[in-house]
């Protein structure tokens, strides 16, 4: 078979190649290039999503940029202004993304909302790859300090370290089924790693010149390499032997990626030359020109109808691959035995999500349903939970490890909370290292109660008219809107029981002369309120009304003295509720009773309901750290002061830590009501049960 390049045509800054395969007289394939990216500096890597809609790529400008696989429209560009990224990969579900750093911590980034989600701390030097196992479970890494980590992607535990390399690792990649790691770099090695065991399969000196990038073939039967000998070599994955041996290629190959039938494998590399392989015959049926300096980066797409290149010209081209009829392979669907989804293994301690402890010393219990998982390794802020004893590091051990009567399995730690908001999780796993269990993370968070009795001052501002000044505003509720003073006196009462008791101090504005209630005056008490809380502070609105909204969905509180006369005047925007809780670097609370209506409201304005008054709020406080908000939903009356009062009774108290807290507070709300929600920021208690 000998291949003709018969024609080369410019047109529209488009570069079509057409190339014949002479094969009893027959066309096999044409490639033509469907557009290019370029970029302010030289392209590293740039891959499909797993859906096949977008594509993502590095420059050595530190940004990601993303676009859509099919037109070329730059949909995104992420950049959290760090020192830049070097190796990318999708998850299978595309949802996130995750980039190797030179910054040493492994980037996992939001797709859909275009932001960074967090990072994964742990290589001591930088990052140089990283990759999915095929069930999206699974990170791997590898860097600078010769170290693999694989780490438990739904809590980013780190739960392993590989070590076996001498020098820097250049390329990870999981085995299809997700069994085995196959990793290689600058020490000439390809090792292929079993990952239940974390021990080596294999590890074979598979190049006299550093291993720039290695790709498993979809079927997980072979392993290919490339680095700086201009050979791509092939080995079977199950002995480490020597398969075939690619050459072709006249300067040192960067990147390889197999096609997903496994059929094909692309390169590129210094000759700025991509070829096409077949894996059947060992030689080269397409050499494509293009890219003007060394290529850095190729990939098939997971349909194989599409390939992307990028490299050193700053420029990432993708090129039309249908003709060659690639068809990609099913998945393999045989995983690591990992049981963790949370069937065999419970919290026996709590069974909310978050808790919250009061002293440092915080005893966690973990109860197992199966008995051969007897390694137990505890984690607290994704470390192994360890102790300085003499200067001599020794992890901890559980405190009890005892069977009920059920043959379960309890396993107790103590532990010393050195953080205010502390990840715990748990990992057990069997003596052969063949079977594990990783548990959900608890949040617990570490509240000094003391250090807050003796310096947070309680501030609370009520709005709660007992009528409104203008009688016609009156006649037109649905309902009376008298409020139960007694039932205002008793909450009132109840917060300024907490001085001297959960506070250092307590003060509660309750203005009740409807004449003073004008708008200017309501918001300068809001504002003074604000101004003198501090950080420590809880400051608190309540607001109980009639609420209107205008044809620009403005959202306004009428004032206990507006009139119809001048209704749009004296109107309080809730804006300028969220204004004085922005200033303030309190912890801010709002609670809203919106359920009483008007008959007929003037012209220009309209009923508001609780979902949009919690929306409107929620957007005005975006910039606001520590903050709660509650809107109570119902056509009934609502008696919101009565139930104020009667939520710090103990029965209420969910965690039995003696405190009600802004979550125990909307748990009683909703148990009656339909209640829109929010808690943002640290934790502050409200009340003292005791």
């Amino acid at each position: 078979m000998k291949t003709l390049i018969i024609n080369r045509l410019f047109a529209d800054f488009k570069i079509w190649l057409l190339i014949i395969m002479i094969n009893s007289g027959n066309v096999f394939c044409q490639v033509s290039m469907k557009y290019k990216k370029d970029h302010d500096k030289a392209v590293l890597s740039a891959i499909y999503s797993s859906d096949n809609t977008s594509i993502a790529c590095i420059s050595a400008d530190k940004t990601i940029r993303i676009y859509n696989a099919q037109t070329g429209e730059l949909i995104s560009t992420l950049d959290d202004k760090g020192e830049g990224n070097i190796s990318l990969a999708y998850s299978p579900d595309s949802k996130t993304l995750i980039s190797a750093c030179f910054d040493k911590s492994i980037k996992i980034w939001d797709t859909k909302n275009n932001q960074l989600e967090c990072k994964l701390d742990g290589h001591l030097q930088p990052s140089r790859s990283v990759c999915y196992s095929t069930d999206g479970k699974y990170i791997a890494s590898g860097g600078t300090d010769n170290t693999i980590k694989i780490w438990y992607a739904p809590t980013k535990l780190n739960f392993k370290t590989l070590t076996g390399h001498k020098q820097c690792i250049r390329s990870v990649a999981f085995s299809p089924d997700g069994q085995y790691l196959a990793s290689s770099g600058n020490d000439l090695k390809l090792i292929l790693w079993d990952i239940a065991t974390g021990t080596e399969i294999f590890s074979i000196k598979a190049s006299d010149f550093p291993i720039e990038t290695i790709s498993f073939s979809p079927d997980g039967n072979y392993i290919a390499t490339s680095g700086l000998d201009n050979n791509i070599r092939i080995w079977n994955s199950k002995k480490g032997t020597l398969y075939k041996t690619l050459s072709g290629h006249t300067k040192s190959v960067f990147s390889i990626s197999y096609s997903p039938d496994g059929k094909y494998i692309v390169s590129g590399g210094d000759d700025n030359i991509i070829k096409i392989w077949s894996i059947e015959s060992g030689k080269s049926v397409l050499d494509i020109n293009g890219h003007s300096k060394g290529i850095r980066t190729v990939s098939f797409s997971p349909d194989g109808k599409m390939l992307v290149s990028g490299g050193l010209d700053k420029q990432m081209r993708v090129w039309d691959t249908k003709s060659f009829k690639i068809s990609p392979t099913l998945k393999q669907q045989k995983y690591i035995d990992c049981s963790n989804n949370g069937k065999s293994i419970a919290w026996a301690n709590s069974s909310s999500e978050i808790s919250t402890s009061f002293t440092k010393q915080y005893t966690v219990t973990y109860t197992l349903d199966k008995s051969n998982y007897t390694n137990y390794r505890l984690f607290v802020n994704k470390s192994e939970y360890s102790t300085t004893n003499n200067r001599t590091v020794e992890i901890v051990k559980p405190k009890t490890i005892n069977k009920t009567k059920d043959n379960k399995i309890e396993i107790s730690y103590d532990i010393i909370l050195d953080e205010p908001d502390n990840e715990i999780q748990f990992f057990a796993e069997t003596p052969n290292h063949q079977g594990y269990i990783i548990s959900k993370i608890q949040n617990v968070k570490f509240f000094n109660l003391a250090d807050f009795k003796n310096n947070a001052r309680f501030r609370s501002l009520i709005i709660s008219p007992k009528n409104y000044s203008d009688k016609k505003l009156n006649i037109g509720f649905e309902i009376n809107i008298n409020f139960e003073t007694e039932n205002t006196n008793k909450f009132k009462d109840a917060c300024l029981s907490q001085q001297g008791k959960l506070f250092k101090s307590v003060t509660t504005r309750c203005p009740e002369d409807n004449k003073y209630l004008t708008r200017k005056s309501i918001i300068k008490i809001s504002d003074s309120l604000s101004t003198v809380s501090k950080k420590q502070d809880v400051f608190l609105i309540i607001l109980s009304g009639l609420f209107v909204k205008n044809s620009n969905n403005e959202i306004f509180l009428i004032a206990p003295n507006t009139s119809l006369k001048n209704f749009e005047s004296d109107l309080i925007n809730l804006e300028s509720f969220c204004s004085s809780m922005s200033k303030s670097p309190a912890f801010n609370g709002i609670i809203i009773d919106p359920t009483r209506k008007l008959l007929q409201y003037p012209k220009g304005y309209s009923h508001v309901d609780s979902k949009e008054i919690f929306e409107y709020i929620s957007k005005n406080l975006k910039t606001k750290k520590d903050y709660a908000i509650l809107v109570v939903s119902t056509e009934e009356y609502l008696q919101l002061f009565d139930l104020l009062f009667s939520v710090i009774y103990p029965y209420n108290d969910i965690d039995k830590n003696d405190i009600i807290d802004f979550q125990e507070l909307n748990t009683f709300f909703s148990q009656l009501y339909k209640t829109y929600y929010v808690y943002n920021g640290r934790f502050v208690p409200l009340f003292l049960t005791y």
